[in-house]
């Protein structure tokens, strides 16, 4: 009996180990390919790993896929402040949002006539383009699709641009007609 718990946990640990076998020759192998095509690990093709502009945003955001072989990690201070900001943003639309519904806004043109620049629409512009902001920080530190980490290699960012994507809709209605 004792000699097959100790067979498991040998088997465990030689899994374990296995494991990181695995894992380590992948980042090798990942590491000698971006070497190789250094252009496959610029965003843009334009921010290599050294643009002061890439280190800044890959300092505010984590990788979307795994971690980054070359470039900087995350600084754990200013991605939670980031991430606060963003989490303040989400919740300060959601507010409006909240209060700012469809027989609120009926109610406000009625009383008010049909005026562009109404609070909720300057909000909802405001929250918007922090979203954007957001993107275009994930965009220039990992890459959008072409690159190790990319944006969309992330089901969870797909959803977030989804949802920006509605929201730019909505915001840019709101700016061409009166009422949205």
């Amino acid at each position: 009996m004792p000699s097959e718990i100790l067979a498991t946990i040998n088997n465990d640990a030689q899994d374990t180990q296995d494991l990181t076998d695995v894992l380590y020759e992948r980042r090798m192998q990942k590491a000698d390919f971006i070497r190789s095509h250094p252009s496959y690990d610029k965003t843009f093709w334009i921010f290599s790993q050294k643009s002061r502009i890439r280190q800044f945003c890959q300092r505010l955001v984590q990788p979307a896929n795994g971690e980054r072989i070359f470039g900087l990690p995350h600084s754990p201070i200013a991605h939670s402040m980031f991430q606060l900001i963003l989490l303040l943003t989400v919740i300060g639309g959601i507010v409006v949002e909240a209060i700012a519904t469809p027989v609120y806004r009926k109610n406000f043109y009625a009383q008010h006539g049909q005026i562009r620049g109404s609070w909720f629409d300057i909000a909802e512009t405001t929250f918007g383009g922090m979203l954007l902001v957001e993107f275009i920080i994930k965009l220039i530190a990992d890459g959008f699709l072409f690159t190790p980490n990319a944006y969309l290699r992330c089901i969870w960012n797909v959803v977030v641009m989804l949802i920006l994507l509605g929201l730019i809709v909505n915001v840019s209605t709101g700016l061409i007609f009166i009422g949205g």
